[in-house]
């Protein structure tokens, strides 16, 4: 396969999968599930627990980014190890979810997973806006924004309108499932893509970090802030 930093085509593909798995999360936690919750009688305090809980580590991503820059593996790319290691959280969560099956009477339990996939979102979300500030070319990065954000805004609206089905007709489980599979989906892509030529594909295969990477990695914290 043609790396990131080779092929627009393939960058486009990619960042607008990414932004759509962040619409998975954000179309279940703050409106599938708060709709679901208020048609069986949960009261406004209840709901706006569960989506303040889904909502709060969006609003402390700045912080994820400083992590997110002083830490990296460069064999695998500047962002790609991070990015692979949320993509995998939020795979845990959503199977987390499905397996426990939570009910109208596990608020708590259900806030608690809205916190933390929610959070690892973000992770993937401050690394994949990383690695496009680093591989996109400026002429490019307007179209880019573009089709990020757009894929942000299908997988919101898809995510509500299947899993709100779902939740309605099936339960938490099934529509839980339903997420994994676009999750499982966008790890596959990004276990197989390379942000640049002659990086690691994975930790145990051969690669080397690339000059590029090397250049502007920042490994401490003093020059971060």
């Amino acid at each position: 396969l043609p790396t990131l930093a080779d092929s627009r085509l393939l960058r486009l593909i990619y960042f607008y999968l990414f932004y759509g798995a962040q619409g998975v999360s954000i179309g279940f936690f703050t409106f599938a599930i708060p709709a679901w919750l208020a048609a069986n009688g949960a009261s406004v305090a209840q709901v706006g627990a569960v989506v303040g809980a889904a909502m709060f580590p969006w609003g402390i991503k700045f912080l994820n980014g400083f992590f997110v820059d002083r830490f990296t593996w460069l064999p695998m790319g500047r962002r790609r190890a991070w990015i692979l290691g949320a993509q995998l959280a939020m795979l845990a969560g959503f199977g987390v979810l499905a397996l426990v099956d939570p009910g109208l009477q596990d608020l708590a339990l259900i806030s608690a997973l809205a916190f933390g996939i929610n959070l690892v979102v973000n992770f993937q979300d401050v690394s994949v806006d990383g690695l496009a500030a680093d591989i996109v070319p400026a002429a490019e990065r307007g179209r880019t924004a573009g089709v990020m954000f757009g894929g942000q805004a299908i997988g919101i609206a898809v995510t509500s309108t299947v899993t709100g089905w779902l939740l309605n007709d099936y339960g938490m489980r099934v529509a839980a499932l339903v997420c994994t599979v676009y999750v499982v989906g966008v790890l596959a892509v990004a276990a197989v893509c390379r942000e640049r030529p002659g990086e690691r594909l994975m930790p145990w295969t051969r690669g080397e970090a690339s000059p590029q990477a090397k250049a502007v990695h920042v490994g401490a914290w003093r020059p971060l802030f």
